[in-house]
């Protein structure tokens, strides 16, 4: 099993439900706050960031993309079938 750990202005970490750190996962330039974080049953990432900002990672650390929207994102979903949602307002 895996735990997913994150702090303001720092880290997202990935450690085992023992306590051993696994992995760091670097975030893209300009990415500095996680405010949000959820993981698909398939082990993908998906981290929200300040000011709109999303990336998704594997749960081996492999950054799959990032984007930057206007809106503020609030809320994050995700259904059985790894179908995702968010809501900004």
């Amino acid at each position: 099993m895996t735990v997913l750990v994150f702090f303001s202005d720092g880290p997202v970490l990935v450690h085992t439900t023992f306590g051993d750190l696994l992995r760091s996962l670097e975030p893209p330039p300009g990415f500095l706050s996680p405010e949000n974080i959820a993981m698909s049953r398939e082990g993908v990432i998906v981290v929200n960031y300040e000011r709109g900002r999303v990336a998704a990672f594997t749960i081996n650390g492999k950054r799959l993309r990032h984007e930057s929207h206007n809106d503020n994102l609030q809320v994050r979903w995700n259904s059985k079938s790894s179908v995702h949602m968010q809501r900004g307002l």
